[in-house]
């Protein structure tokens, strides 16, 4: 499920499919059809007009909302897609696989300017953020939240998909992940049963929330 920046629409992924709702009349206003598989993640860009997805059939998808179509498809992930993330303003689009990679493209130019592994043993990864102009974080099945470099929307940039920081603390693998508008903050919860709070610059640990009473699968930040 995702918001709109201005908080017009909601959406959420059924099946194969995309659906869009006015979040006052409880509606459904669009439906964005053209994955293969179940639709595991979507995520909104710069504003409610358009939307990214990804899924099962290993297909990350930018959407033309209100025109219900897409704009932007890359096919070449080597997994399924668990997680999406918009960041550089818009112009960079980044999702994790089930094979552990971090992969980010430019719609514009329908180009992919990195793929790379972030996680230990190709364990799942299962969440990702943009903090700040560039840089990424990812969670995944190896217990750990990193920061990685990421490159920068005009092409493949030096250092870009390079460890900046690792974030060690989570008994079990991280499930979940979100970022304050600020990038200041990094939220994530895991198997482990507990939501952390991370600095993004420097990696130390804030707070740890417990009382769960089973895995934590979904993380959010209101802006």
């Amino acid at each position: 499920v995702a918001w709109a920046p201005d908080g017009s629409a909601v959406a959420s992924a059924g099946g194969n499919e995309v659906h869009v709702w006015d979040p006052k009349t409880g509606k459904r206003t669009h439906t964005l059809a053209g994955h293969k598989g179940a639709v595991r993640a979507v995520a909104y860009g710069a504003d409610a007009d358009t939307l990214v997805s990804g899924g099962d059939d290993k297909q990350l998808i930018v959407w033309d909302v209100p025109g219900e179509k897409p704009t932007y498809s890359a096919g070449d992930e080597s997994n399924r897609v668990e997680a999406v993330a918009v960041g550089a303003g818009g112009k960079l689009v980044a999702a994790v696989n089930a094979s552990g990679e971090l992969t980010v493209y430019n719609p514009a130019d329908k180009k992919r300017l990195l793929m790379a592994p972030v996680t230990q043993g190709n364990q799942a990864g299962y969440g990702v953020g943009f903090v700040g102009g560039t840089g990424i974080a990812v969670a995944g099945g190896d217990k750990l939240v990193k920061l990685v470099a990421g490159p920068d929307p005009s092409g493949p940039t030096a250092g870009a998909g390079t460890t900046v920081r690792t974030f060690a603390g989570h008994a079990d693998k991280v499930t979940a992940l979100a970022v304050t508008p600020d990038g200041k903050l990094i939220l994530t919860g895991g198997a482990d049963k507990t939501v952390r709070a991370w600095e993004a610059a420097t990696g130390k640990a804030g707070w740890t929330f417990q009382g769960h009473l089973a895995g934590v699968a979904a993380v959010a930040v209101r802006a």
